[in-house]
């Protein structure tokens, strides 16, 4: 199945050097903002890398002071709702994908529907990307942070080639590579040390689809829409046949036997080091860092994305958002200066793409090129906040794509298809945390062969029934 992605064109007006920022502007505020406002992130650069000259040139290009606080990705979830539940929500809040439903449906976040209506700036954004974020109260709370995009599998290329073996085109090719990688000395050590492939199993909802697909091909992990209703994927055929293949991968040594506990840091790291041959990560930027990292610890190693499997697909996901709280004092001021400067096609939004001239890039005769990082000169900046190959409106890119992010970035246009998020209620910002943790469990078990494959799924079915999972899903389908 396949997904384009085509950008809307939009008619751009000449711009008046007096045009103040609300009339209509479409490229850069002509007449600066004041006030303060406070803000909460996890994707964007970190000091060493540039956080703070970020922050000042935001209050150059803008006119408002920014209180920015950039929690450790791998609790940022945790720690934003933990702000939130304490009345301490920031203006401006980025919220992953996994979290967009539950904060909606709890009333914590404003209303955007008419902010966006009559913003300039706003109308340069796709209208596929805006659309994501409306509720079933018709109301939109999110704002993209990006177009999404999503996950392909990354394979060594170089231990490929020392096997003998060619891009898989079905599962059952996948496998041989994967067992191969396992069994067959790829990195030449002499010691059998190394997985085929590995996953991240403690991530937010939503995710565990996005890692996995070509052991899953067409299961799926969480609530999908199926036969024009919402069904618990988990329970679904297609999902005991995966477990069949995580099941039988596990017991030949083909997976990782850390699965369980990972994280994508763990799994990343894993690839990075050598010791695993293939996962699933994101296409664009991802693929640029997941081959340095590879050649970081061998210099003739070498990843390349793959195009999808037979039976299988890639998901495009929708972007994580800029929310603003429903406690905000001014939450126009938030969004004029946050999300209408991301999307400015100006300074503002070159800010949010590339960063700050000097320190995340520089620019000569007229080009830009990224700089290296502070943190790591061996490793170039590749982005501040936004990912180049993942904006929302027709900005004009000023540096071009390299060609291995841009090739990953084709592949899952063409590859996969675009899910929306869960529309779940009260019962789902409820349930589902402690669903997913029972689908977890069950998964593990499993997999690790504690449990047969029927006895797993009769587990969690009885344990979803405590859960109130048909209370759930009648609210998903009303």
């Amino acid at each position: 199945m396949r997904r384009k992605i085509l950008f809307v064109s939009v008619v751009i007006f000449a711009l008046l050097a007096g045009m103040l920022y609300a009339e209509g502007q479409t490229e850069g505020p002509a007449v600066k903002l004041s006030g303060k406002i406070s803000a909460v992130g996890t994707t964007i650069q970190r000091d060493p890398d540039g956080f703070n000259e970020w922050v000042a040139e935001f209050t150059k290009i803008t006119g408002v002071e920014l209180d920015f606080q950039t929690p450790p990705h791998g609790e940022y979830s945790a720690l934003l709702k933990k702000q939130i539940a304490t009345g301490n929500a920031p203006d401006i809040m980025e919220v992953l994908t996994g979290d967009y439903i539950t904060l909606a449906n709890q009333g914590v976040l404003y209303p955007l529907d008419d902010l966006i209506a009559k913003s300039a700036k706003a109308k340069s954004v796709n209208p596929k990307f805006l659309s994501y974020y409306k509720m079933k109260d018709g109301k939109s709370y999110g704002f993209p942070l990006n177009a999404g995009g999503g996950c392909v599998v990354f394979i060594r290329k170089d231990w490929m080639d020392k096997l003998g073996f060619k891009a898989p085109k079905t599962f059952d090719e996948f496998y041989n590579i994967m067992k191969a990688f396992a069994n067959n000395d790829p990195d030449g050590n002499g010691q059998k040390d190394t997985y085929g492939y590995t996953m991240p199993l403690q991530v937010p909802v939503s995710e565990f689809d996005y890692y996995n697909r070509f052991f899953m091909l067409d299961a799926r992990f969480d609530f999908v829409a199926k036969g024009g209703k919402w069904v618990d994927g988990f329970t679904e055929p297609e999902m005991v046949k995966a477990l069949e293949r995580f099941q039988k991968a596990y017991k030949e040594g083909v997976i990782d036997t850390e699965f369980s506990t990972n994280k994508t840091a763990a799994m990343r790291t894993k690839v990075f080091e050598g010791r695993v041959g293939a996962y699933e990560y994101w296409s664009g930027i991802w693929a640029l860092r997941t081959d340095a990292g590879v050649k970081a610890a061998n210099p003739k190693g070498e990843i390349i994305p793959l195009n999808a499997i037979k039976d299988s697909y890639y998901i495009s996901r929708p972007a994580p958002a800029f929310a603003i709280s429903a406690k905000s004092k001014n939450p126009e001021l938030a969004f004029k200066a946050w999300m209408e400067t991301s999307v400015d096609k100006g300074a503002g939004q070159t800010l949010f793409v590339y960063g700050v001239d000097g320190v995340h890039y520089k620019s000569e005769a007229g080009k830009m090129s990224f700089l290296p990082r502070v943190s790591n000169v061996k490793s170039m900046f590749d982005k501040a906040y936004i990912e180049p190959a993942l904006i929302v409106n027709d900005y004009e890119l000023k540096i071009p794509l390299d060609a291995l992010a841009k090739l990953s970035r084709d592949i899952h246009v063409k590859d996969s298809i675009a899910i929306p998020f869960v529309p779940g209620g009260d019962m789902y910002a409820k349930m589902s945390a402690d669903i997913h943790a029972a689908k977890q469990q069950a998964f593990a078990k499993v997999v690790m062969g504690e449990m047969s494959v029927a006895d797993g799924i009769n587990s969690y079915k009885a344990k979803a029934a405590e859960l109130k999972i048909a209370e759930v899903l009648k609210e998903l389908n009303q």
